[in-house]
């Protein structure tokens, strides 16, 4: 199996999950990357499947997710540019690596904290980590009108996109 192959697959479907947030088609990873067969993309699937660096779902079409760690890296976020999404290249200032291994369902993300929020016990400068696309949680993170992160967790106020769940905290002393 060619490695480099299978990480450009990886990081195909890695950037479309994090452009359209949904997960590419087999066409669309051909498409993408100019392979002709639709079987060799399986078989390179399957074999990142099985090195756990993604999961899929037979049953269903567009089910591929990837299997993030925190030993790829996180991308932190300052503020989302205009007609941008969350995890455009643009948006991501750099990437902070962790020695433990944790695993998620969906993408994470950090963002600075530009102001404290004392009555959540964060102060300005703090490093949230946040799962993308949750709401679950009891410190959601949202993007203001003007594409700053900030924190709640009340309602999400109007004109604001919902980013996250906050799921660590970094504190630099």
């Amino acid at each position: 199996m060619n490695e480099q192959k299978a990480e450009n697959i990886l990081n195909f479907v890695r950037k479309y999950i994090q452009e359209n947030q949904i997960s590419p088609s087999i066409r669309e990873i051909c498409d993408g990357l100019k392979i002709r067969s639709t079987s060799t993309v399986y078989r390179y699937l399957h074999a990142l499947e099985e090195k756990e660096k993604i999961r899929m779902d037979s049953k269903k079409n567009r089910s591929i997710s990837i299997v993030e760690s925190v030993h790829s890296g996180i991308p932190l976020i300052e503020q989302v540019q205009p007609e941008t999404k969350l995890f455009d290249s643009q948006n991501i200032q750099e990437y902070y690596s962790f020695e433990e291994e944790w695993q998620y369902t969906n993408a994470l993300f950090a963002i600075a904290l530009k102001k404290a929020y004392p009555e959540k016990g964060f102060q300005q400068g703090d490093i949230l980590i946040a799962e993308s696309d949750t709401i679950s949680g009891e410190i959601m993170i949202y993007l203001n009108p003007e594409g700053y992160p900030e924190i709640t967790s009340e309602h999400l106020p109007e004109n604001c996109r919902t980013a996250g769940t906050v799921i660590a905290m970094i504190r630099k002393f």
